[in-house]
């Protein structure tokens, strides 16, 4: 099979609530700004033709959100959460896109700092990239599969905010 292009995004949640000891990490929501925030970038993609095959994001009540937002605006045939994305580093991250299925040709996962800027340093080998909340890398990837993708693999053509 020849190596084909994959389109990975990966997005930091949008903006959160302060937790300050009243709720538990976990459970922080998207501000009125990060709804807005994620919105704003579910529209430009949607402008811009992104349908997704797959989006997989963290457990927490913020990423969640995040996903919901982008699924009511974008087409996305399948989603999904793995609590082990939340607070993940990138080794974990990277696990889960190995995963996936080689049908998947795009892939968007939402997840936190820092692990989310460390995998998009680490898959691009761009000096580090720092991804703010609401922030999305897209990464070209040309294998025939998932699995195949690790250090340097990748090339960085945009980051949105």
């Amino acid at each position: 099979m020849a190596n084909s292009k994959k389109v990975l995004y990966l997005l930091r949640h949008g903006e959160a609530e302060p937790g300050f000891g009243q709720i538990g990490d976990y459970e922080r929501p998207l501000t009125d700004k990060g709804k807005k925030q994620i919105n704003r970038l579910a529209v430009e993609l949607f402008k811009s033709g992104v349908e997704l095959d797959l989006m997989v994001s963290s457990s927490s009540k913020r990423t969640m959100e995040t996903a919901r937002i982008l699924s009511s605006i974008l087409t996305c045939k399948k989603s999904d959460s793995f609590p082990d994305l939340y607070e993940a580093d990138p080794k974990t991250i990277l696990r889960v896109i190995n995963q996936t299925d080689a049908s998947i040709q795009n892939l968007l996962i939402v997840g936190h700092n820092p692990g989310i800027s460390a995998l998009a340093t680490f898959l691009s080998g761009e000096t580090y990239l720092i991804m703010k909340p609401g922030m999305l890398a897209k990464l070209e990837i040309y294998m025939e599969d998932w699995a195949s993708v690790g250090q340097n693999t990748a090339g960085l053509i945009e980051i949105i905010q």
